[in-house]
């Protein structure tokens, strides 16, 4: 008998704790003993319930882009309509060049607007107007194969070699330098070196940096080599070390830089975060090095000149090899994203922005070969603006641009010597010979050959020859992929569960002469007609996010029920069941007890 209880009791007992298990979680399916087949239907819904989540916060999310991209479109459209309206108040016949230049100063002002809105406009770090891949042949210069910063290795000297070196610190302020080797690891030794040189105690030697400066606490930095007579003659090695906020605000003085004047060599030199103000020859790592070799040298920063020969690199150079700059450059004449003008120019490259008057270019306002280098950003000029280079002479001897390339958007005043290659190919000798420009393996995102550049000659009526299929007869077009935005949207891998859609569009707003001009009229209802039909086109994708995201919730629901009738426990059904189990409990427990006592009263009768 007390093992029939016992049974009972273990029966009882088990069932109760099944029910408060039920009651305490909720579910009638806490295990897969519960209900096998329920069980892992139960784990299904869960799983694609959350991705049913995850997918309403992509088409959340989806439609916070395309709100930004809509919005940002309503502005360029507001700003383009002005732009009309400008045009066709220019064109009246009734203002004089005066007003004219009023008008059209309020059209740039509009229309740099428009160009920032449309580089900059991002959403989560994406780019959501300009972003473009390029289809490029092997042998065209890619991104580089960069070291520690550098496009080769910065690194010439070990850190025991640098420490075996002369500390410049141990040289006195009045000792002349011709020769030798020197490390330079402080703030206060540069000083000293840029004291040195501009009172005439440099006259040669090698100095090697030995660690990384900033420049911060110096609020306007007096360029080593600032004068037409004390340049820096000597050799400048960075050697993979960083020179940051180098900060220089003299906008009505020349040769302004790190070095202002240098004709020895400066290389493996990384600036970070310049800020150089100057008038001509402007430069982040020199101003004027017209007699100077420039290798493997970065900078990144602003640079200003008021006048000319203003580069991210170096105003002016001879040769310049395995360079680049990243940031904006703004000059009058001469400018480039790398040097204003150089002889030639190697393995180079510039990005970001580069804005001036006359001879513009991505790369190098005016050179006459360059090699292996490439642009990408945005130039903007009037007159030679190009967006590897603006000018190159084409005079009596040979020049020579090969395995180079532009992704460079070009926007200048004068079509004739405007492209998005090389602005124009000119003649400043004789007016009447050519000399031979050889462009070889060369690419540009033009689309049509004929605004790759002119060729220009310098004569008495300043003509343009149109004819320039044999000179740039070396350029083809970049291959150009536009990028699809594609948005998941469901839980599965197939096409419906997706969503693509273009936002990419070329910039192609061009005022051309002038506000005044039929092609900028023209130009300006094109632009305006393309940003009407993407709004148009990403309108339509926000309906079918909102549809989508409509449906989504849907599926939540009717899932989310769906589980709840498989998983749900009924706690009224519970609550009586717990009732009779602890009550059978109970009983049990108590003839357990009565069962137990029987063979007490068995062995009393013994």
């Amino acid at each position: 008998s007390s093992i029939i209880t016992q049974n009972s009791l273990s029966t009882s007992t088990n069932k109760l704790n099944h029910a408060i298990e039920r009651m305490t979680t909720g579910y009638k399916v806490n295990h897969a003993k519960d209900n096998a087949a329920g069980y892992s239907i139960i784990t299904d819904m869960k799983t694609k319930l959350g991705a049913y989540q995850v997918a309403e916060d992509n088409v959340a999310a989806g439609l916070d882009l395309l709100a930004t991209v809509n919005d940002t479109l309503a502005l360029m459209q507001d700003k383009a309509s002005r732009l009309h309206a400008l045009s066709t108040q220019a064109r009246n016949g009734t203002y004089g060049a005066s007003s004219l230049d009023a008008i059209n100063s309020e059209a740039n002002a509009i229309f740099s607007e428009i160009q920032r809105l449309y580089l900059s406009t991002r959403y989560n770090g994406i780019d959501l107007f300009s972003q473009k891949e390029y289809d490029i042949p092997d042998h065209l210069p890619k991104a580089k194969d960069e070291y520690n910063g550098f496009i080769s290795n910065p690194i010439d000297y070990s850190d025991a070699q640098v420490a075996a070196m002369i500390k410049l610190e141990t040289i006195s302020d009045t000792a002349t330098i011709s020769s030798g080797q020197y490390s330079i690891s402080s703030l206060e030794e540069l000083v000293q070196l840029a004291e040195m040189t501009n009172s005439g105690k440099i006259t040669g030697g090698e100095f090697v940096l030995g660690a990384d400066l900033d420049l911060g606490s110096i609020e306007n930095w007096i360029p080593i080599g600032n004068n037409s007579t004390n340049y820096f003659n000597g050799s400048f090695n960075g050697n993979g070390h960083v020179i940051k906020n180098l900060k220089i605000n003299r906008p009505t003085e020349s040769f302004q830089g790190l070095f202002g004047r240098a004709r020895g060599s400066i290389g493996n030199v990384r600036l970070i975060n310049v800020n150089v103000k100057g008038s001509d020859y402007v430069g982040g790592v020199v101003g004027e090095s017209s007699q100077a070799l420039i290798k493997n040298c970065y900078v990144s920063g602003d640079i200003f000149g008021s006048n000319g020969f203003v580069g991210g690199v170096t105003g002016i150079v001879t040769n310049i090899y395995y360079s680049y700059f990243i940031g904006n450059v703004t000059g009058e004449t001469q400018v480039g994203g790398l040097c204003g003008h150089a002889y030639s120019v190697f393995d180079s490259y510039a990005k970001g922005s580069v804005s001036g008057k006359r001879i513009i270019g991505g790369v190098i306002g005016q050179a006459k070969n360059i090699t292996n280098s490439y642009a990408t950003g945005n130039v903007t000029g009037e007159f030679y603006i190009g967006g590897l280079v603006g000018q190159v002479p084409a005079e009596v001897d040979t020049r020579v641009i090969q395995d180079s390339v532009s992704y460079s958007r070009v926007n200048g005043q004068d079509n004739a010597t405007t492209g998005s290659f090389i602005g124009a190919i000119t003649n400043t000798t004789d007016n009447i010979t050519f000399g031979t420009l050889n462009i070889n393996n060369c690419q540009s995102i033009a689309r049509d050959i004929n605004k790759i550049g002119g060729i220009y000659k310098n004569d008495s009526s300043d003509s343009i020859q149109n004819d320039m299929t044999t000179m740039l007869a070396g350029i083809s077009d970049v291959a150009i992929r536009d990028i699809s935005t594609n948005l998941q949207i469901g839980i599965y891998g197939d096409s419906s569960s997706q969503i693509s859609f273009d936002m990419n569009f070329e910039l192609s707003l061009n005022l051309g002469a002038g506000i005044d001009s039929i092609g900028a009229l023209n130009s300006i209802n094109s632009f305006m007609t393309l940003l009407s039909e993407k709004q148009t086109e990403l309108g339509a994708v926000q309906n079918r996010l909102e549809s989508a995201l409509n449906s989504i919730e849907v599926n939540i629901q009717n899932l989310t029920s769906s589980r709840s009738t498989l998983r749900d426990a009924d706690i009224a059904k519970e609550s009586a069941r717990f009732v009779q189990e602890q009550i059978l409990q109970e009983a049990s427990a108590t003839l357990l007890a009565t069962a137990n006592q029987t063979p007490a009263i068995a062995l009393q009768l013994i």
